[in-house]
Parts: C-alpha cells; structure tokens; sequence
C-alpha cells in the first residue's frame, strides 16, 4: 500500500477504518484533492479489470469509463470545491468505473460522492461504489412484462375478425414476430392427423399448406395434441419426441388450441437458436393459444355458415353461441338450442323460440331502445349496413356476465337480402380476463414509475412523500402511511402518510417488541379487518376515528432487520384484499426497503457531516452557514440577534492534570449542558478546541447578557465535580456581539465578538464583555 499524505493511515484509528473497509460488501476508493487514488478496498480489487495493476497513487482517471469521463469528472470537481455530496445516477450512466462482474461483463454500478474534510478544508472524495445489476434487470423484467401484455392484447384484438384466413394469417406472423422465431406453423387437427392450415418463416418449396400431415402423438406437435398439454424444448437434438422436419430447427415450444375442453390443433414456434425460449414465454404462448382458438372457432362457424346455409341449423345447434335469424318483417324464423337452454336459465318457458316463432323481434324492446333496433335491421336489410357488432352487460344474480351481439344479413341463393341472422357469444371469460389485463398493465406501469420514483432522490422525506400518493393510486385505497425508524430510534413511528389526520400523523408509534408480535401473528405480509372494533388492535381508538376498516400491510426488511412496514388503509367494509394485491405489495415493499434504507444512510452521512464528532453539536462549517442565513434574515425583517464567543479558561491546565480523555469527556459535557440551557432554534457550535460559538435569533443585547450569565453559571456548577485537591477553577470567558448595533455582516460581527472575547480574557476570566461601541465597552462585566 502506498502511504501518500496528509492521509496518516499509520494511526491505529486509521488502520481500523481500513479493515472496516476491506470487509463491507461495496467498494471504497479515497482520493486526494489531485484526485489521485489514494486507496481502494478489496471490493474494488476484485472487480478491476486489470486486477494485478498498482492503482494507489495512480490518477483515478486510470479507473473511470471513457464514455463516462466528459460526464463524471465536473461532478468529482464541484464536490471538491464546493463539499457538496452527490450520487451519480445509474439509469444515464450504469458503468462509471471501468468494473467487471463474476461473468466478465461490464458491471453496472451506482456512485456515491462524500467530500472528506481536514480543518474545515475539502481535502479528498470517499467513493462509495453499490452494484446495481439487481435494480437494472428488475425494470428490464416489469417492461418486459408489460411489452407481453400489450402484444397479447393487440394480438386479441386483431383476431376479433371472422375471417378464417385472415385469423390464420394473423395468429403466425405475430406470434412470429413477437417471439422472434426463425418460423411458425399452425396445425388444425382431422381425426388422428395434425394437417398444416398456416405458417410463417417457412420457405413455400419446403412445404405447401395442407401437404404436410402429422400423425397425432408423433412429434413434438403430435406429443400436445395427444396430450393437450404445452412443451417448451430448449435442445431437440436432446429430446426424443423431436421429429426432423426442418433440419435448422434448435429450440420449439408448442401449445393446444383448445375450445370447450378439445384439441382442435397445435401452435408451434421454432427457432435456429437454443435455449431460444423461456418458460415466461411458453405462458404467454399458451394465452396467445387460447384467444387464437377461440378467434379460429368464430371464424370457423361463420364461415360455415355463410358457405352452407341449407345446414345452418345443425351448425347453428353444435355452438353455444345463441343464433336466430328474422324475415324482412324482422318475424323469427328460427332459433337454435342454446337460444332455449338460455331462455330456461334466464327468462323461462314463455321465451322458448317454439312459442315466438312468428313474432316480431321489436316486441321485446320499448322506448329509445325499440327505436336504435328498428333503425339497425332496416339499415341491415337495405344492405347500408354490413354488420353490427355490439357488446351488452347481460348479468345473471349470481355473476357478472357479457355477452357479444352480432347481426349480419342473411343472403338467399340469387344474392338477395331476406333476413337478418344474429348471433350472441358468452364472452365474459373475454372480458373478465381483458379487465384484469388491464388492471395488470395499469399496476405493472405504475409500478415502473414506482421504481423510477424510489431510485431518483436520496431524500427520504421527499421519496416516501410521493410514494404515499403513488401507493393509494396503484390499490386504490383511503389512505397509506409508512412507518419506521432511525438506527438510534427506540420506536418505529409514521414517516410518511397520505389520507390521515394530523392527531394520526403525531400519536402514531410501534414498539420494536409489539412489531414482531404482528409479524408473527399474521405474517410479514398480511391484511387485518374489523379495525375499528374496540381492543381489537392496540391503536382502535386511531382506527375508529379514522373511520379504517381494513388494512394490508408489509414489512420492509433490510439484511433480516425490520426497517418498517407500509399500511393501506380502506373504510370500505366489503374490501377484501386479493393475494394479487398482497404480491405486489410485497415486491413494492422489497423496493421500498431498499430505497429507504440508501436514503436514511445517506441522511445519517449528511447529518454526521455537520456535527462536531467529539460533542455531538454542530461543527464550526455547519455553524457559518446556518449564521449566514440567519444574518440575512435578520437584515431583511429588521430583526435583532445576537453572537457570543466562548472560550474555556484554564483548560490546558484541566487538560494537563486529568488527561485529555477527561478533557474531551469535559467538552462533551459541557456542549450538552450549553445545548440544553438554549432555545430550540438558538444555534450552537463548536468554534475549534476549547472555544464554541453561539447564535440568538431574535435577541436583544439585554436578552444576550441574560444567556451569557445562564452560562457562566452552568460552568461555574461544574467545579463542584472535580476532586480535591486537583480542583481546579474552571470558568468561561464571553465575548458578545449584537446585530445590528455592532456590526451588520458576519465577518464584522464575529471580529467584535472575538475582541471583546480577548478583554474578558484580560480583564480576569470568568465573565463577558460586550463590543465596544462608540469607543467605550458597553455592560462589562464587573
């Protein structure tokens, strides 16, 4: 290792924080202001490109990635001149740093500027270095998600034609081009046979539709006809099903088509690549399947329809679709068995199509709706209308229900219009999955906007401030909160919380013993009911008020610690949360945690940056910028306040006769005593060894005389402590500045208090001078 100065790794505290950093799971690099390495953690060795190569002493530009450079080096900059902390964001650049992961792939990686301070000066970076590869692939996979269910959906769409050659064109060459295969075949099944019907990819001089046949329970095709079931195949040469049809072929993945629980052929899908497709793909094949077996029977139906319609009514009988058809005089004529098995279940025996034949069909409507139907079947019947097509809720008392309406004119032998032929299909498995598709696609894009949302900020305050309202807009719920704590917190208390009072943002708290015992009584992901009923949970009262009924919540876990837990609160008694929700919640919550767990650390860095690390209040940096702006606003409102210096005295001699761990137990002491003789808003820090700083906003002089002799009695109690016959006298010495009566900037108020500091040193210690004013030494202490 080189040992490069000012950096003294030859101290035991040191030494320490190295080894502390050869252990953590994420790399560290320390530089200078020269921004030369002057060190790096084993973390960091291990990723390395070039993992023999001496690197400490080395510019770090040796280390950065070239398209990264133009990007990273002014950040590296501003932290240096300015000490400011910053993250440099893996969704621009994911590879800063030129890291390799176990497989020899670039690493993706996020970066964490810190400035390190000596004196009160910027004199190096700490580089914090997380692997970012599990976040990167978990967005890839929810757009991938995403990307499957708008292509399912446009395929569903597209089939909704009834055109059987159409259908069949469609079905091949968007399965195609979705799953980038090298081609696709579409088998439709004749007896014991499997007969090409479609295909996509494949030269026409290989083989011709309908010349190619395979024998069900032959093949990897014929294998799922027999069995009526999918077959995902990553290597054929490996399976012994495979039949050696296309000699390129590598991968195949294969499903049904079934309608009512049959077989009526196979969608196969191949490829020259192995491992071409996954078992994510093979589920969204069988879906595919399953709309393009439906869009294939329509088609197929009405096809036959049309073509033979001298045995309409066989065809009409073998559907479970509901099919009519009406005179020119919109009379019924005629009605298939599923009209009656429907009318029995629905209507009764009145509706039977025996006792309507001869009736008008416009007997069953009144009003608007008599009105649209006429219009409809006269449009039909005069040939200005092709079709109609019309989806209508049809709800039974024990489900939901839809069915879709389509009317066409029905054509003679000669061409001519002589009636209208309707027929209505159950589609509520359509519709009901179509609506749950949607909900997953609205849930799966606001979640991506969730994840964008957690990993764009550092500010945990901001972060949970819109997740909340993210949170009660994906599950659709009255309210949401999110608890947890800091690490020096007790108790876990509400962060964060959308649709609640403010009685529910203050009294809410969770003791670390009372959070396990829900984890344990109903899981780390679990949903309660019944909120409001007294003793039911340990805060009903806040329930009750709130008007909460039911709530799902998680735990966030962070390295097997609860962190917290998010609640989603609903006031609706008959909201039951689904295990849909309760999935999601769980992957919004694994995100969550860390999310929340980044943006408290990097709160605790921020917070530690501006504390003094021996007594805990602020440093000498932190104090000038808060006095800056309070200066500033006591210029602008003409308000007064005030500044004392405050200088220990005999403390060298304290020092020197207890030991300087009594003297710096001494300074911590007595920097909580000041602290808590002080307002909430008054400013107080520590100037530089045995001297503080104190700011009064809102102070007048007489006020500040007041502060000062508080104080000077604080020290004085202290001697009471020390042992004889070591006492020794230790007293404090103020100098005190007033805004605006002896200065008007900070630089000017800080001389007069630090020379009137300087005379209450003379003029015997333990006592407070004010700045001259005018010439003369205002209120001296006697």
């Amino acid at each position: 290792m080189v040992l490069m100065k000012p950096w003294p790794f030859e101290s035991d505290l040191a030494q320490i924080f190295l080894s502390f950093c050869e252990r953590v799971p994420f790399g560290i690099i320390l530089t200078d202001r020269a921004l030369q390495i002057v060190h790096l953690n084993g973390w960091v060795r291990e990723h390395l490109a070039e993992k023999d190569r001496e690197l400490e002493g080395a510019p770090l530009l040796h280390l950065l990635d070239a398209s990264a450079e133009e990007y990273v080096l002014p950040r590296f900059q501003d932290t240096l001149q300015n000490g400011t902390p910053q993250t440099l964001s893996t969704r621009f650049h994911p590879v800063v740093f030129r890291l390799l992961s176990q497989s020899g792939a670039p690493l993706p990686h996020s970066v964490t500027l810190l400035p390190l301070y000596d004196r009160d000066a910027v004199s190096g970076v700490l580089i914090l270095i997380q692997d970012a590869s599990e976040r990167l692939l978990s967005e890839h996979d929810l757009k991938r998600e995403i990307a499957k269910l708008k292509t399912l959906q446009q395929i569903e769409t597209s089939l909704r034609t009834l055109d059987f050659e159409a259908c069949l064109r469609i079905i091949v060459q968007e399965v195609r081009r979705f799953f980038e295969a090298t081609f696709v075949t579409l088998l439709l099944r004749q007896e014991n046979t499997l007969v090409l019907v479609a295909s996509d990819g494949v030269e026409k001089e290989t083989f011709a539709k309908g010349e190619v046949v395979v024998r069900v329970g032959e093949g990897i095709s014929g294998w799922v006809a027999a069995h009526a079931r999918p077959a995902l195949v990553h290597d054929v040469s490996q399976d012994p099903r495979y039949y050696n049809l296309i000699p390129t072929t590598r991968s195949e993945m294969a499903v049904p088509l079934m309608v009512s629980g049959e077989c009526i052929g196979v969608l196969d899908v191949e490829s020259e690549r192995l491992h071409a497709f996954s078992r994510q793909d093979l589920d969204l094949l069988e879906l595919i399947g399953g709309a393009a077996a439906t869009a294939l029977h329509n088609a197929r139906i009405h096809g036959e329809v049309q073509r033979w319609q001298t045995y309409y009514r066989a065809v009409m009988d073998q559907t479970g679709d509901v099919i009519y058809t009406v005179d020119r005089d919109l009379k019924l004529v005629n009605a298939n068995a599923a009209w009656d098995a429907f009318a029995l279940q629905n209507g009764g025996e009145r509706w039977l199509s025996h006792l309507l034949q001869g009736r008008s069909l416009l007997d069953a409507f009144q009003g608007a709706e008599r009105t649209k139907w006429e219009r409809i079947c006269r449009n039909l019947l005069d040939g200005t209308m092709k079709g109609y097509r019309e989806e209508i809720p049809c709800h039974a008392p024990w489900k939901e229900r839809w069915l879709a309406l389509q009317a066409n004119p029905l054509y003679d032998a000669g061409g001519q219009i002589n009636g209208i032929i309707f027929s209505t299909h159950d589609i509520t498995d359509y519709t009901l999955t179509a609506r749950r598709l949607q909900e997953t696609n609205r849930r799966l894009e606001l979640l991506v906007q969730f994840a964008f949302l957690l990993n764009q900020n550092l500010n945990y305050e901001a972060i949970l401030g819109q997740a909340v309202q993210k949170l009660a807009e994906i599950f659709r719920v009255d309210a949401v909160t999110v608890l947890g704590k800091h690490p020096r917190d007790e108790a876990y208390r509400l962060l964060a919380g959308y649709g609640i009072s403010e009685q529910h943002r203050q009294t809410y708290t969770l003791t670390s013993a009372r959070a396990q015992e829900v984890i344990q009584s109903f899981g780390a992901t679990g949903a309660v009911y019944n909120l409001s009923t007294p003793n039911k949970t340990t805060h009903w009262r806040i329930y009750q008020q709130e008007g909460f009924e039911g709530v799902l919540f998680t735990a966030l876990y962070v390295k097997g610690e609860v962190l917290g837990a998010i609640f989603l609160f609903t006031r609706d008694l008959a909201r039951k949360f689904t295990a849909e929700e309760k999935e999601l919640l769980e992957v919004i919550g694994a995100q969550m945690s860390l999310a929340l767990a980044n943006a408290l650390s990097f709160r605790e860095q921020q917070i530690l940056a501006e504390l003094d690390s021996l007594t805990g209040i602020y440093n000498r940096r932190k104090f000038f910028e808060i006095a800056a702006a309070e200066l500033e606003r006591s210029a602008r409102y003409l308000r007064p306040c005030a500044l004392l210096m405050m200088d220990l005295d005999h403390f060298k001699e304290y020092n020197d006769t207890f030991g300087h761990q009594a003297g710096d137990q001494l300074l911590a002491e007595l920097a909580q005593t000041f602290r808590r003789s002080l307002r909430e808003f008054d400013t107080l820090a520590r100037y530089g060894g045995d001297e503080f700083i104190l700011l009064l906003p809102e102070t007048t002089q007489d006020s500040a005389l007041r502060v000062a002799e508080r104080l000077l009695r604080r020290v004085r109690e202290k001697n009471a402590g020390i042992p004889e016959p070591h006492a020794i006298p230790l007293s404090l010495s103020i100098g005190i500045a007033c805004f605006p009566q002896h200065a008007r900037d900070l630089g000017s108020l800080l001389k007069c208090a630090d020379e009137a500091l300087y005379r209450a040193k003379q003029n015997g210690r333990d006592r407070y001078e004010i700045a001259l004013h005018g010439g003369e030494n205002e209120h001296a202490q006697p």
